[in-house]
């Protein structure tokens, strides 16, 4: 018996060990140089419960239009996200989330952010935000709320992230609602170069915090990106902890 469990223990601890390992960014970032065709169309994440249970996959895409709904000249970006449970779960649970976010091409700013998750036995869940930046007014499934200028989904606040250049910028600020509350985001960045294969990998590891704007005590969160410079601030690594609870995303596959 205590064979077994000796046994049992370090088939535990061997997992756990490989899967901290898979999930550091220069194991990351040597796993995808393998693959030469480097070219951001659909980047494909594994997410892991405290980085070590894999649960689910998710899709990140984004699309340029240049005629937005007919209308010559309205360019915008479609940022596109489909998250669902991985396929060993499939008989217990089902669960995805589809996440599309419009942002306006000059400004950077979303004008409508669209979320539908569907869950076994439940009726589909749908939340649909349009942003008018200019009068500061945001309507969530027709009621209007308040909002600072600015303000982000989170699809488009990490596409804005990307766009930055952090050569120069070292600290930022940016607000986020898709619901009730204005939340701060509030993010440092840090430079560092990973030795991947004998290459240099020049990273940026952006760690922010997320909190009501009111300084509530509550509701708060924390995130650590590491974002792959050269090839357009690629987020590979994304970890993210809330109410006690940690998940980690890393980017297996770009297509």
């Amino acid at each position: 018996m205590k064979k077994i469990l000796l046994t049992f223990l370090l088939l535990i601890l061997i997992f756990i060990a490989v899967s901290l390992y898979i999930n550091r960014p220069e194991a990351i970032i040597a796993n995808l140089i393998k693959d030469k065709n480097i070219a951001e169309k659909k980047l494909t994440y594994i997410a892991s419960i405290f980085g070590v249970l894999p649960v689910a996959r998710a899709e990140f895409s984004t699309t340029f239009i240049e005629d937005y709904n007919g209308t010559k000249g309205n360019e915008v970006y479609r940022l596109s996200a489909q998250a669902k449970n991985l396929n060993i779960y499939s008989k217990f649970f089902q669960g995805e989330a589809v996440l599309d976010s419009y942002v306006d091409a000059l400004t950077f700013n979303p004008f409508l952010f669209v979320q539908k998750v569907s869950m076994s036995g439940k009726k589909e869940a749908v939340k649909e935000v349009s942003y008018n930046q200019l009068e500061q007014i945001m309507t969530l499934n027709g009621e209007r709320r308040q909002i600072p200028a600015g303000t982000q989904d989170p699809l488009s606040a990490v596409f804005n992230i990307r766009r930055m250049d952090f050569s120069k910028v070292k600290d930022f600020e940016m607000n986020i609602n898709t619901n009730q509350k204005n939340y701060l985001l509030k993010g440092v960045v840090q430079l560092k170069t990973l030795r991947v294969g004998g290459q240099k990998i020049e990273v940026a590891i952006v760690d922010a915090t997320i909190a009501r704007r009111e300084k509530s005590p509550y509701h708060k969160s924390s995130i650590r990106m590491v974002l792959w410079r050269d090839k357009g601030n690629l987020p590979v690594y994304i970890k993210v902890f809330a109410s006690g609870f940690l998940l980690t995303n890393r980017l297996v596959s770009i297509k």
